[in-house]
C-alpha cells in the first residue's frame, strides 16, 4: 500500500501534500480493510472523524458527526449480520463470534467500532507527519536513520516520545489518597495523567526537550499504561516502521516546500497535528 501512495506521490509531481497524499490514506486504509469497511465509506470516514475531534466546534457538529458514522456502521454490521461470510475481517468475526451469539448488543457493537475506527487512523496520521517534520528539522538525526537502517522500531519510539500527540488520556478517579510530586490527591477527586509531561520528564529522560533516535524510550507513555493501553499500538508501530524504514530511501532528499514557520498545526483537535505538508524531493 506504502509503494502505490509513493508511486502517485512521484507522478503526481512537486511539491507534493504529504498529509492528503501519504499520512491520510494509509491508516485510513489499513483500518478499513482491517475492520472491513467498503472502500466507498472511506472519504466520509475519515471526515466524520475529522469533526468528531474537532475541541472548538460547537457541540452539534461532533455530535452530528458521531451520529453519521454510526450510521454508516450499523449499516454494514446491519449487512454482516444477514451473511457474516467466514470471518475474514474484524467486523465479519465481531458479528460471527460477539453478536449472533448474544454476547454482544448490536448498538453496543456500532459504539465499538466507531472507537477503533477513530483510533486506528486519526492518531497515526498525525505521528507521521509529525515524525517527518522532526527529522527534517533534525537532519543530524535522519543521518543516523539511513546510515542504520534496522534501527527503525528505536526510532519510531523515540517519535513516539518526542511527539506525544494525544496529549491526555481518559479521566481517572483516585479510589484511595495518594501523594504525587508532593501533592495529595484525595479519594474521589478525578485525574487527568498528561501524557506529554510524562514523555519529557528530565528525572526519566536526560535532555528530553531534543529529539535522539539512538535514545531508549521503549519506556514512554505515548500509548498509555497498564490495562488502559493502547488496543492498536502493534498496529501502529507497524505502520510507522514501514513508512520510516521506506520513506527516505524512496526520497533521500526529502525537505520541506515552505519554511517550517509557515506549517499550519491542528491545535483545535484532540489529537495534535499538521493541516498540510509540503515537500519537495
Amino acid at each position: 500500500m506504502l509503494d502505490d501512495l509513493l508511486d502517485k506521490i512521484e507522478v503526481g509531481g512537486q511539491p507534493a501534500d504529504l498529509v492528503t497524499a501519504l499520512a491520510g490514506p494509509l491508516p485510513s486504509i489499513v483500518i478499513s480493510l482491517m475492520l472491513g469497511v467498503p472502500a466507498e465509506y472511506h472519504r466520509d470516514m475519515e471526515a466524520f472523524g475529522a469533526q468528531k475531534n474537532d475541541i472548538t466546534a460547537v457541540p452539534s457538529v461532533p455530535a452530528e458527526a458521531a451520529r453519521q458514522m454510526g450510521i454508516i456502521i450499523d449499516r454494514i454490521l446491519r449487512e454482516r449480520e444477514a451473511n457474516p461470510g467466514d470471518g475474514e475481517d474484524l467486523l465479519s468475526r465481531l458479528v460471527i463470534d460477539q453478536i449472533l451469539p448474544g454476547h454482544l448488543s448490536h448498538q453496543a457493537a456500532i459504539s465499538m467500532v466507531s472507537l477503533l475506527y477513530l483510533a486506528g487512523h486519526e492518531t497515526t496520521t498525525n505521528q507521521i507527519t509529525l515524525g517527518i517534520v522532526t527529522l527534517l528539522r533534525n537532519p543530524d538525526q535522519l543521518a543516523k536513520l539511513k546510515a542504520q537502517p534496522e534501527s527503525v522500531a528505536r526510532a519510531v519510539d523515540e517519535m513516539l516520545r518526542f511527539n506525544s500527540i494525544v496529549q491526555y488520556n481518559s479521566a481517572r478517579v483516585a479510589t484511595a489518597d495518594v501523594e504525587i510530586g508532593g501533592h495529595t490527591v484525595k479519594k474521589g477527586e478525578g485525574v487527568y495523567a498528561l501524557i506529554t509531561a510524562a514523555n519529557h520528564d528530565p528525572d526519566v529522560y536526560s535532555y528530553p526537550d531534543c529529539f535522539n533516535v539512538e535514545r531508549d524510550a521503549s519506556n514512554h507513555m505515548a500509548f498509555s499504561f497498564g490495562i488502559h493501553q493502547c488496543l492498536g499500538q502493534s498496529l501502529a508501530r507497524m505502520e510507522l516502521e514501514v513508512v520510516f524504514g521506506t520513506l527516505f530511501k524512496r526520497f533521500p532528499a526529502l525537505s520541506l516546500a515552505i519554511p517550517f514557520e509557515d506549517l499550519e498545526f491542528k491545535n483545535e483537535q484532540l489529537v495534535h497535528g499538521l493541516r498540510a505538508l509540503p515537500v519537495r524531493w
